[in-house]
């Protein structure tokens, strides 16, 4: 079973580990590596939580929930040795669990190119809001998950 974990100084590697992986920059929305020497401000920035996102004892990612254009917004990343199996898909879906409860809308940016990201995404009730943006020749997209009826 999933659990999220808010994550603490002690999660300081393996967060700096997963974030600055060459993958997983190419699909962020800023491509800056994070420093060593910022993880204590980033990770009590104000109006971000982040979590490591564990199967039982085993962290398998990170997953941050943030507000944006005073919206709620999520980010995920699975640790590459765990992907393909499931853990992103049941992450979110954990959260839209928590978030459809509180009648909440949930919202995400993503690399368009990005196919195994998108098509969980539109797979699980996301649209395209129609705001997008040119960053580094690639489009980047904005999405939206309406509160089920």
């Amino acid at each position: 079973m999933l659990t999220f974990t808010q994550i603490t100084e002690q999660d300081k590697d393996y967060f700096l580990k997963l974030n600055n992986e060459p993958d997983v920059l190419y699909n962020m929305e800023s491509d800056r590596e994070y420093k060593s020497e910022d993880f204590t401000a980033i990770i009590n920035y104000p109006l971000v939580v982040w979590y490591i996102i564990k199967d039982g004892n085993k962290r398998v990612g990170l997953f941050t929930v943030y507000t944006k254009l005073g919206k709620l917004f999520f980010g995920i990343i699975i640790d590459k040795r765990y992907r393909g199996n499931g853990y992103g898909r049941k992450a979110l879906e954990k959260f839209l669990l928590m978030t459809d409860s509180a009648n909440e809308e949930v919202n995400l940016c993503c690399f368009k190119d990005n196919e195994r990201a998108t098509k969980i995404y539109y797979s699980l009730g996301f649209e395209e809001t129609g705001l997008k943006v040119i960053i580094r020749g690639r489009e980047f997209v904005y999405m939206k998950r309406k509160i089920p009826s």
